[in-house]
């Protein structure tokens, strides 16, 4: 910047450092669990309209709004992940019942069962109440076109899934 006005430097007065960027957003509590408008049927909202910041939040409000999309065109009950189901669940809630006065982020501290959202239990949590929406969908009376070998593959997974057991974890002694 000095090269490109050098005459101007002596004449310049830093007032205040800032960030330039402005951040409008709608109030996320005009939007039901399934992220949909409570405004206007059927148009649905994700990432930083609704008041969060980051590419995580953007991305995990996005997946429940566009299958929500979908089934709410197919006239389906909408897909409502709950604060004691997962962090989209916590995030969502916390939206759309509280609301925002800043960029909302996800942090593990405002999860109230974060003793009991952990990755490693994920797949127990999630992976049969998502087998089971897949199925629904994709597999129901609809006549969805799939792949047959997608079809085949997922029913493969499917079969051989089995509830994730947690090995106990060997805590007999105190640390330290």
């Amino acid at each position: 910047m000095q090269q490109a006005f050098p005459t101007l430097i002596p004449l310049m007065i830093l007032l205040l450092l800032g960030y330039g960027v402005q951040y409008d957003f709608l109030d996320p509590r005009q939007l039901t669990a399934s992220l949909e408008s409570r405004l206007v049927q059927r148009l649905f909202f994700a990432g930083q309209i609704n008041g969060t910041t980051g590419y995580e939040e953007a991305a995990a409000q996005g997946i429940i709004a566009g299958i929500n999309a979908g089934l709410r065109v197919k006239g389906k009950p909408p897909f409502i992940v709950s604060r004691t189901e997962g962090y989209i669940g916590v995030l969502i809630d916390d939206l759309t019942t509280l609301g925002t006065t800043e960029p909302y982020r996800m942090f593990t501290s405002r999860v109230e069962f974060r003793m009991s959202l952990r990755p490693d239990n994920a797949d127990s949590r999630l992976t049969f109440r998502g087998s089971r929406f897949v199925q629904h969908i994709f597999f129901g009376t609809e006549g969805f076109c799939l792949p047959p070998l997608l079809i085949s593959h997922f029913l493969y997974w499917k079969a051989t899934l089995k509830p994730a057991v947690c090995p106990k974890s060997d805590m007999t002694e105190p640390l330290g």
